[in-house]
Protein backbone atom coordinates (compact mmCIF):
# COMPACT_ATOMS: atom_id res chain seq x y z
CA UNK A 1 0.00 0.00 0.00
CA UNK A 2 1.62 3.22 -0.78
CA UNK A 3 -0.25 6.83 0.06
CA UNK A 4 0.94 9.97 -2.18
CA UNK A 5 0.85 13.85 -0.19
CA UNK A 6 1.47 17.15 -2.23
CA UNK A 7 2.78 19.50 -0.76
CA UNK A 8 5.53 22.09 -0.69
CA UNK A 9 6.32 21.76 2.98
CA UNK A 10 7.98 18.30 3.55
CA UNK A 11 9.62 19.42 6.98
CA UNK A 12 6.09 19.87 8.15
CA UNK A 13 4.69 16.77 6.83
CA UNK A 14 7.77 14.78 7.72
CA UNK A 15 6.60 16.10 11.64
CA UNK A 16 3.21 15.69 11.68
CA UNK A 17 3.72 11.79 9.96
CA UNK A 18 5.75 10.27 11.89
CA UNK A 19 7.29 8.07 10.06
CA UNK A 20 9.97 5.40 11.19
CA UNK A 21 12.00 5.55 8.33
CA UNK A 22 13.05 8.79 5.87
CA UNK A 23 14.46 8.90 2.42
CA UNK A 24 14.92 12.99 1.47
CA UNK A 25 16.58 14.04 -1.81
CA UNK A 26 16.16 16.59 -4.06
CA UNK A 27 15.65 14.26 -6.60
CA UNK A 28 15.34 10.47 -6.11
CA UNK A 29 17.35 8.43 -8.28
CA UNK A 30 17.92 4.72 -8.49
CA UNK A 31 20.39 4.11 -5.71
CA UNK A 32 18.02 5.37 -3.13
CA UNK A 33 15.47 3.33 -4.54
CA UNK A 34 17.88 0.70 -3.37
CA UNK A 35 17.94 1.73 0.15
CA UNK A 36 14.36 2.06 0.38
CA UNK A 37 13.98 -2.06 -0.74
CA UNK A 38 16.83 -2.08 1.83
CA UNK A 39 14.21 -0.81 4.11
CA UNK A 40 11.62 -2.32 3.36
CA UNK A 41 12.64 -5.96 3.44
CA UNK A 42 14.36 -5.41 7.32
CA UNK A 43 11.74 -8.04 9.41
CA UNK A 44 9.68 -6.14 12.13
CA UNK A 45 7.01 -7.35 13.82
CA UNK A 46 5.09 -4.07 13.71
CA UNK A 47 3.64 -2.00 11.03
CA UNK A 48 6.46 0.22 9.70
CA UNK A 49 5.88 3.55 7.50
CA UNK A 50 8.55 4.53 5.16
CA UNK A 51 8.36 7.82 3.96
CA UNK A 52 10.08 8.99 0.85
CA UNK A 53 9.96 12.94 0.50
CA UNK A 54 11.60 14.23 -3.25
CA UNK A 55 11.31 17.31 -5.61
CA UNK A 56 11.90 15.18 -8.42
CA UNK A 57 11.84 11.77 -9.32
CA UNK A 58 12.96 10.57 -12.27
CA UNK A 59 11.78 8.15 -14.54
CA UNK A 60 13.96 5.34 -13.97
CA UNK A 61 13.53 5.76 -10.43
CA UNK A 62 9.76 6.15 -10.47
CA UNK A 63 10.11 2.21 -12.65
CA UNK A 64 12.39 0.82 -9.80
CA UNK A 65 10.38 2.14 -7.11
CA UNK A 66 6.77 0.46 -8.90
CA UNK A 67 7.41 -3.03 -7.98
CA UNK A 68 7.72 -2.35 -4.24
CA UNK A 69 4.76 -0.26 -4.34
CA UNK A 70 2.78 -3.56 -5.95
CA UNK A 71 3.82 -5.74 -4.24
CA UNK A 72 4.86 -4.18 -1.23
CA UNK A 73 5.20 -6.52 2.41
CA UNK A 74 2.45 -6.57 4.58
CA UNK A 75 3.85 -4.72 7.53
CA UNK A 76 4.73 -1.39 4.80
CA UNK A 77 3.39 1.28 4.63
CA UNK A 78 4.85 4.16 1.38
CA UNK A 79 4.47 7.37 1.97
CA UNK A 80 5.24 9.79 -1.27
CA UNK A 81 5.97 13.18 -0.61
CA UNK A 82 5.62 15.67 -3.88
CA UNK A 83 5.26 19.50 -4.68
CA UNK A 84 2.68 18.42 -7.51
CA UNK A 85 0.89 15.60 -8.67
CA UNK A 86 2.20 15.53 -12.14
CA UNK A 87 5.77 14.80 -10.55
CA UNK A 88 4.62 11.12 -10.42
CA UNK A 89 3.98 8.37 -13.30
CA UNK A 90 0.14 7.21 -14.02
CA UNK A 91 1.23 3.71 -12.44
CA UNK A 92 2.05 5.23 -9.74
CA UNK A 93 -0.81 7.41 -9.37
CA UNK A 94 -2.84 4.54 -10.01
CA UNK A 95 -0.79 2.31 -7.55
CA UNK A 96 -1.77 4.88 -4.64
CA UNK A 97 -4.07 6.66 -2.65
CA UNK A 98 -3.51 10.34 -3.23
Amino acid sequence: MSKIIITDDFEKAIQELKPDEIIKADELKVEDVGKIRDLAYIAEKNKKTILIAAEKYSVISQNALLKLLEEPEDRNLFVLLVPQRKNLLPTIQSRSFI
